[in-house]
């Protein structure tokens, strides 16, 4: 999905020490996840099962905020 490669990429690029510090360990498990169910959690964080991955997911649209 073409949306979610525009929005990781900009997180990523972003935080890329602190990923590379292992950070955010749950950020392995969000990619993992189907694209349709990591669009919605982007699209309404609160939907997400944990409040690490809401967290993310707020971090990830916040950064994009960010760099556009």
């Amino acid at each position: 999905m073409k949306e979610l490669d525009i929005l990781l990429e900009t997180f990523l690029k972003a935080h890329q020490r602190e990923i590379g510090e292992g950070r955010w360990p749950e950020l392995e498990s969000f990619l993992e996840l189907e694209d349709d169910l990591m669009w919605d959690y982007l699209r309404q964080p609160e939907l997400a099962n944990s409040p690490e991955t809401q967290d993310l997911a707020r971090m990830i649209l916040n950064s994009q905020g960010k760099h556009a």
